[in-house]
């Protein structure tokens, strides 16, 4: 509890002046809850000594004495604590419970078909007990999937309870026809009779040319042929409908088979019966074993066997045989011959065995192979090359195969930025060349340049493969255009010797590569360094009438 203290002074007799004080005590604030949902309770607490009273006793009601609040209906009231002291008061709110309505709509709709419900409650949420019989979506949509009752809810909830609307969906579902049983394979001129586990359905016949079938399910046939015999059943949601398929046969009296009645060793040919939808047997499947139903025949040794051939269908059985001879394969020979190869080079391969066969290769990106057995490789790779002899009576062929692996050529690129010339790789092998020539004694990995010339290099690498390298022409002439004219300097690299080409007069200097001045020439159209070590030198060109600088160039100097 808060104290106040007031001052007062006081005028007394004699003209006397005196100073009191007056203490007053402060009511204390109201403690507690202050919202609250409809039909439940909190007490408010104050120190002080008084009573409580309500505003609004229709919202919310309170206890005089012990503070105790109900809330009654949604709103607000102004909760007052009458103290000696004085008046405190508070606001309290009663929030509503939630109202969840009720739900309206069909009471039942069709396995596959949908009907909508309504609430007249808003923000609520849509759900369905058995989802497997009907699902309802979030605006209220219910779709039947199987028969059955489920209970639609539509719940609203708030912070004081949940509220829960349900509504019984009957979904009825569609028919449900058990399959057909009975025979579906008859003959011409004799019938049979179809049922299902489900009375009171349709019986039709797709066909009825090939067969008929009666209310009773009872099947006369009246052609060859095949016919779909369906049964249907109907209720209030619609039609089911099961099929199944009848065959109405002849008495096959004549059964004629085609195919080859003979056949190289582990090769194979195929057979087939006038009337399809038989079964292939072999009298000897060590020498010819055939596909039971695909009538494949494979030789497997040298001999003869018979095959057969069985059709059977309603009207009964009828048998074919054919007799089938396999025939020997050549004998091919060995192949001998180099099993590695460069590309680009040739080989022989031979079969000293057998005369007259033919070759032929796996991959011709990698290897091709002439009448002669004559190999040419084509690129890096693994290739199998075949020897092939056929037997010109039978026609059956055998071949002998060869692995070669093809060793790819070696692409050797010149290194042209310094004098020596180099490679960018390695190699085992190295052979200079000039114009397509070979330099004597040039077989180093690197070569200095000495004279104007065509350079190139053969190399060999560790397959001992070659392959030569693109052409560099040597000296390089630096060419540039300066304010519409031409400056060249050759050669560069050089042993000593530089020109300078211009239309005008100009002046040079020649600096080391960390900028030192060793040579500066007035008018000069020649330069000699054959005294200078060989390294790296800056040329620099000036107009010898302005003295503006035109170009600058790095000089390699070799060959001392």
């Amino acid at each position: 509890m808060k104290k106040r203290t007031l001052f007062f002074t006081l005028l007394a007799g004699f003209g006397c002046l005196f100073l009191t004080s007056l203490t007053a005590l402060a009511t204390p604030a109201i403690t507690g809850t202050f919202t609250l949902c409809v039909g439940s309770s909190t007490t408010l607490n104050d120190a002080g000594t008084g009573t409580w009273s309500s505003s609004a006793p229709g919202v919310a009601a309170i206890g005089a004495v012990t503070g105790l609040v109900t809330g009654v209906s949604a709103g607000t009231a102004v909760i007052s604590f009458n103290a000696a002291t004085g008046i405190v008061t508070q606001v309290v709110t009663v929030n509503g419970l939630p109202n969840a309505g009720s739900i309206s709509g069909a009471t039942s709709l069709c396995q596959g078909t949908t009907i909508t419900l309504s609430d007249i409650s808003t923000g609520g949420v849509w759900s369905s007990s058995a989802p497997t019989v009907g699902t309802v979506g979030v605006t209220g949509i219910v779709t039947g999937l199987a028969g059955g009752t489920t209970t639609i809810s539509y719940t609203v909830s708030n912070t004081c309870a949940t509220a829960r609307a349900t509504y019984i969906v009957t979904v009825n579902p569609l028919p449900v026809v058990p399959a057909i049983t009975g025979i579906f394979d008859i003959c011409i001129g004799s019938g049979t009779t179809l049922s299902d586990a489900l009375s009171g359905g349709m019986w039709n016949s797709s066909n009825p040319a090939v067969a008929t079938i009666t209310a009773a399910g009872v099947v006369s046939s009246v052609s060859q042929g095949t016919t779909f015999i369906s049964y249907a059943d109907t209720n209030q949601c619609g039609t089911t409908t099961v099929t199944h398929l009848l065959s109405v046969d002849t008495l096959v009296t004549s059964l004629i088979l085609t195919g080859s009645d003979t056949v190289c060793q582990t090769s194979s040919t195929a057979w087939v019966g006038t009337s399809p939808g038989g079964t292939w047997t072999s009298n000897n499947a060590s020498i010819v074993s055939i596909g039971l139903t695909s009538g494949i025949a494979t030789g497997v040794a040298v001999g003869s066997t018979t095959i057969t051939y069985l059709f059977t269908n309603a009207c009964g059985s009828k048998t074919a045989t054919a007799i089938v001879s396999v025939q020997v394969l050549p004998y091919p020979g060995t192949i001998s011959g180099h099993n590695v190869l460069c590309a680009a080079d040739l080989t022989q391969l031979h079969d000293y065995d057998v005369p007259g066969g033919t070759w032929s290769s796996g991959s011709t990106a990698i290897a091709t192979v002439m009448s002669n057995g004559y190999v040419t490789g084509v690129s890096g790779g693994t290739v199998t090359l075949s020897y092939i002899v056929t037997n010109d009576t039978s026609g059956c062929w055998k071949a002998a195969t060869y692995v070669m692996t093809i060793n790819a050529l070696p692409s050797p690129v010149l290194v042209t930025s310094v004098n020596p010339l180099s490679t960018t790789l390695s190699y085992v092998a190295y052979n200079w060349m000039d114009d397509g020539v070979y330099i004597g004694g040039a077989t180093a990995p690197t070569y200095f340049m000495l004279m104007a010339g065509a350079y190139s290099v053969r190399v060999t690498d560790l397959n001992g493969c070659s392959n030569n390298s693109a052409t560099f022409n040597y000296p390089v002439t630096a060419v540039q255009n300066v304010n519409g004219t031409n400056i060249s300097i050759y050669p560069n690299p050089t042993n000593g010797h530089v020109s300078i080409e211009s239309a005008n007069s100009t002046d040079v200097q020649i600096t080391s590569i960390d900028g030192r001045l060793l040579l500066s020439l007035s008018d000069a159209k020649e330069l000699d360094l054959k005294n200078y070590a060989d390294g790296t030198y800056i040329l620099s060109v000036f107009d010898h009438a302005t003295g503006a600088k035109l170009i600058t160039e790095k000089i390699l100097k070799g060959g001392n």
